[in-house]
């Protein structure tokens, strides 16, 4: 079932137009680098979420636990550094600043003590930063590596 728009112009039958917004779009995530430490297949576990002002709640990009971590590099299979994404789950509006909360780790053995923190902070982009509308590729880094994540607003 379709909502109602409520940010139309109406007739008596139907919606004439709608007020643009500006979105934010995530394409991809992508592991640059780990630490030296680090020797095979990386498992990855935590979040990457973004929240704007349509809705404060978390809406996520990446979300794995530790005990199903996502695994990068796999010998012998995909050798690809990309990370598999999760969402979003909605659109993430623009028309405020939107904040980018991250806490990723690497599982290393047993006991969760032992994880390498990759990345973890968050950070704030705004639609003011730029006009010209074009796809950017942003670094994160952290304690035990980087995290490249590429979108467009």
């Amino acid at each position: 079932m379709m909502s109602t728009p409520t940010d139309c112009q109406q007739n008596m039958w139907a919606c004439k137009a709608h007020r643009a917004c500006a979105m934010m779009q995530i394409f991809s995530l992508k592991l640059a680098h780990t630490s030296p430490a680090i020797d095979g297949p990386v498992q990855l576990y935590g979040f990457l979420a973004v929240r704007d002002r349509l809705n404060p709640l978390r809406n996520y990009i990446f979300n794995r636990t530790r005990e199903d971590p996502f695994v990068v590099g796999r010998q012998g299979g995909d050798s690809s550094s990309f990370i598999q994404m999760a969402g979003p789950k909605r659109g993430i509006e623009m028309r405020a600043s939107v904040l980018i909360e991250y806490d990723m780790k690497i599982k290393r053995g047993g006991r969760q003590e032992d994880d390498l923190q990759l990345i973890d902070g968050a950070a704030c982009f705004s639609e003011l930063a730029s006009l010209d509308r074009r796809v950017y590729t942003q670094r994160i880094e952290g304690d035990g590596g980087a995290v490249d994540i590429c979108f467009a607003h």
